[in-house]
């Protein structure tokens, strides 16, 4: 499989069709060169934006979501996007949806084509256009003639089976015997909408048996033809392997169902472009950051368990953003209690940086949020932060019954002292001399208390929101 994900980077990067990954909400977690340098935009620039950033018209992508959500998939959805001048770019969108273990849509993968303006009528392009891609296209083709009952199978149709150009008879049964039982009633029920004409077009996909009596995943498409008196005579389209593309899709699904956990989706991103399906060992410099809401344990019984868990998640979903928005990533969740590292997998020169103001931050918003508090809540929030840096080692660490991504070294014990310090002393947010001694100028600090020598805080002159 490892091996498999290399192959794929290689294709996704270097194909010359634009390729992009989104999540189910409409944020890309991924897009290759061809997509960014078909709207100008650098690979992080696009990963910093929502498919409605782009798009010319944003009430399309309703139409593009009821298409794909419903089918799975959607082949050449014409759509107009924004490049960073702001200038409309015609494009053809292929797409297929991502699903999650129970079968949820998790995100979409798409590839997208200029469309260059027609010079020649709808239907001479149309022709043009299939007779091109029947010549050039690697799917297979096939024709049901319905008043005869028979099907005409291309030499490409065969072949993707492991069949010669001669072998197989023109009946259905050649086909729909080899299908999956699982998948015979959807693929049934797609043929008859095309058929009776309650969907225009048919694409739907499935497993089918090949010559080696192995399941392959294969997308099939068809339109139907009618005649004068609204009755279908013959259905006509293509027949395409996806086995590997299907592969893929459950390797990232299980990728971001560990990883989202514990990272943001541009961490996420840059995890899955390393290719490895797991979180593997790495040690190296990181700032570890401890926080800790305080004053609402109380809150569970004046509002019950079920509202003030509602409550909690809000309040943690928030905090969470800002330490994403800082490229942080978020490794425990205990309770009223966050494990936040700033390094580990990923690092970057201005780790620690981002740790600092990422605190700031947290502090400053928990006193917004004061201002404007719930009548519920008769006493203010707190937070208790402790923030150190140094060497740690990270690693997926348990047992058989239970595995989970950790965090080990030093700093997380620093940190986490020097949280319950900082509750302890009324501070909210404390240090040690390893982040003091990394900059010695760049951040106001001030001793914390008398009788903790190497215990800092920031002074409030520069950012107005550390002292309480």
């Amino acid at each position: 499989m490892y091996l498999y994900r290399d192959h794929y980077k290689v294709f996704f990067d270097t194909s010359r069709e634009g390729m992009y990954i989104t999540t189910k909400e409409g944020y890309f977690i991924d897009a290759n060169p061809s997509f960014c340098q078909m709207l100008s935009f650098t690979k992080l620039e696009i990963l910093r934006r929502h498919v409605d950033d782009i798009l010319a018209l944003p009430m399309e992508r309703r139409r593009f979501r009821s298409e794909i959500d419903s089918s799975g998939a959607v082949t050449a959805f014409r759509i107009k996007l924004r490049d960073k001048r702001g200038e409309e770019v015609a494009c053809s969108i292929s797409a297929v949806v991502l699903r999650d273990f129970e079968g949820n849509i998790d995100g979409y993968i798409g590839m997208v084509r200029l469309v260059k303006p027609q010079t020649l009528s709808p239907e001479e392009a149309e022709a043009q256009h299939f007779s091109l891609a029947l010549r050039g296209s690697h799917d297979g083709v096939w024709n049901w003639d319905l008043k005869r009952g028979e099907v005409q199978f291309s030499s490409r149709w065969k072949a993707l089976l492991g069949y010669s150009s001669y072998e197989l008879s023109n009946s259905i049964f050649e086909w729909f015997d080899r299908v999956h039982p699982e998948d015979m009633n959807q693929l049934k029920q797609g043929i008859q909408s095309c058929i009776v004409g309650t969907t225009p077009a048919l694409s739907t996909y499935f497993r089918m048996k090949n010559r080696s009596d192995e399941f392959l995943w294969m997308m099939v498409r068809a339109v139907g033809d009618f005649d004068e008196n609204g009755k279908c005579t013959s259905l006509a389209g293509s027949l395409s392997n996806i086995t590997a593309h299907m592969k893929l899709l459950e390797t990232l699904t299980k990728d971001k169902a560990v990883l989202s956990r514990y990272f943001s989706g541009d961490m996420l991103s840059q995890l899955l472009q390393t290719g490895s399906s797991r979180l593997k060992e790495t040690s190296g410099k990181a700032a570890i950051l401890v926080l800790k809401v305080l004053n609402v344990h109380e809150l569970w019984q004046t509002l019950g368990s079920t509202a003030y868990a509602e409550f909690l998640n809000e309040l943690l979903t928030d905090l969470m953003d800002l330490v994403y928005g800082h490229r942080g990533s978020v490794n425990k969740i205990l309770g009223d209690t966050l494990l936040v590292s700033f390094g580990c997998p990923l690092s970057d020169e201005d780790d620690l940086e981002r740790a600092v103001e990422c605190a700031r931050e947290l502090v400053g918003y928990l006193q917004t949020f004061n201002d404007v508090r719930p009548e519920f809540l008769s006493e203010r929030l707190e937070l208790a932060l402790g923030l150190a840096w140094g060497d740690v080692f990270s690693a997926t660490l348990g047992s058989v019954h239970r595995l989970e991504y950790t965090l080990v070294g030093q700093p997380v014990h620093r940190a986490t002292k020097l949280q319950q310090l900082s509750e302890k002393l009324k501070v909210p947010l404390l240090l040690d001399d390893s982040v003091r001694q990394k900059f010695p100028l760049r951040f106001p600090f001030v001793s914390a208390a008398e009788g903790f020598p190497g215990v800092w805080t920031l002074s409030s002159d520069s950012s107005g929101s550390i002292s309480r």
